[in-house]
């Protein structure tokens, strides 16, 4: 998606782009030490099973520290208008959204913020 349609526009498309996809691996990367993974050429069936499990719950975990009183549709309108429309269609992308927000602007939101805090507290963990 072209910087700014949909996602957050930093100014900076590729910087933007490499963001989002570290983030991504970030998340993967907490996901496959909860689920015990340390070698990605010989995971079980259990433990590709815990891992997405993982995934999710990190995901829930960003959320609940983020949001705690807000209806769903209150906390998509929030997304929209702080992060991006790309962020409100899944939470993965919300956090991804949220770190470029963060990383990439002169003035990060609030709510991109609280992202960046939670996954640097459970990242040293």
């Amino acid at each position: 998606t072209p910087s700014g349609e949909s996602n957050k526009n930093i100014g900076n498309y590729a910087l933007a782009n490499s963001i989002h996809e570290r983030t991504h691996d970030l998340i993967n990367q907490m996901a496959m030490e909860r689920a015990g993974i340390k070698d990605l050429n010989n995971v079980t069936v259990i433990q590709n099973q815990l891992f997405k499990e993982n995934k999710e719950q990190i995901t829930q975990e960003v959320y609940i520290h983020c949001f705690t009183d807000e209806s769903f549709d209150e906390i998509l309108e929030e997304v929209e208008r702080e992060i991006s429309k790309r962020a409100i269609y899944s939470g993965e992308e919300f956090i991804c959204e949220s770190m470029v927000d963060y990383l990439g602007s002169e003035n990060p939101s609030n709510l991109s913020k609280k992202v960046y805090n939670y996954l640097k507290e459970k990242w040293k963990k």
